[in-house]
């Protein structure tokens, strides 16, 4: 396998104006053209593959290869473009507040379509043609910073620390923002993207604190995960994939 250049993944709120306008760009550009286009048919893929994604300790490898996916999808229209993650603990506070979930990024809280944002008015087609819909803040809500800190140092293992980000973390975010994101219909929403890149970003910082279980999946190193014909051993280095994440530090 060739070395790939290392590009960085940086929080939403990191990237700047020109940055975020790529990136936005890009996704448009892959959500363009007739229906089902093919966003509509990556957005498919996790509906499709629910139960090699979901309840199982391939959970992990197998968001980190549809990120990858994706994001190879977007570097085909624009090769500086990373998917940003976002880091949805810090706003654990105030959720509803979140500047991510607002006009600036992704688009309004609350319940019904969305309407703002770079993604608004977005209508996708998995598995129904529909505008976006979010009811955000409405239905629970997600654990903070302290809370991801405690459960990374816990798991002592990678079966415990993938059941804690899934369930834990993952289903909470998904029920908190609603709509789409609260079914397997989930990357029908763009924001879903940049909240598997911060799964994915636990998981690269768990790996850095236990390099002695970095390349562990509870017995699952050869599985090949379906739909992208890759084995979970080979997801284990963000590197080896051509990525890394930049560390965010908040100013407030």
């Amino acid at each position: 396998m060739p070395v790939l250049p290392v590009k960085q993944r940086r929080e939403v709120r990191a990237l700047s104006a020109a940055e975020w306008a790529a990136y936005v760009a890009a996704v448009k550009a892959v959500h363009s053209g007739a229906a089902p286009t093919a966003y509509d048919r990556l957005a498919a893929v996790k509906l499709e593959f629910r139960e090699e994604a979901h309840g199982t300790p391939k959970f992990l490898p197998w968001n980190r290869a549809y990120l990858v996916d994706f994001e190879r999808r977007l570097q085909a229209v624009d090769p500086a473009v990373t998917v940003p993650y976002w880091n949805w603990c810090h706003d654990a506070q105030k959720f509803d507040q979140s500047v991510v979930l607002g006009p600036q990024y992704f688009g309004r809280v609350g319940l019904g379509p969305v309407t703002t944002g770079a993604f608004a008015n977005w209508t996708v087609a998995t598995t129904t043609s529909h505008v976006l819909m979010r009811r955000a803040g409405g239905t629970g809500t997600v654990p903070s910073v302290e809370v991801l800190n405690s459960a990374l140092m816990k798991a002592y293992n990678y079966r415990t620390l993938c059941s804690s980000l899934e369930g834990s973390f993952n289903s909470r975010l998904h029920n908190a923002v609603g709509g789409d994101m609260a079914s397997m219909t989930a990357a029908n929403d763009p924001v879903f993207w940049s909240h598997a890149a911060f799964m994915d970003y636990a998981w690269s910082l768990w790996q850095r604190l236990n390099p002695t279980l970095a390349n562990t999946s509870a017995g699952l190193d050869d599985h090949v995960l379906k739909p992208f014909g890759v084995t979970v051993r080979s997801m284990y280095s963000t590197a080896g994939l051509g990525y890394a994440y930049e560390t965010w530090n908040p100013q407030v």
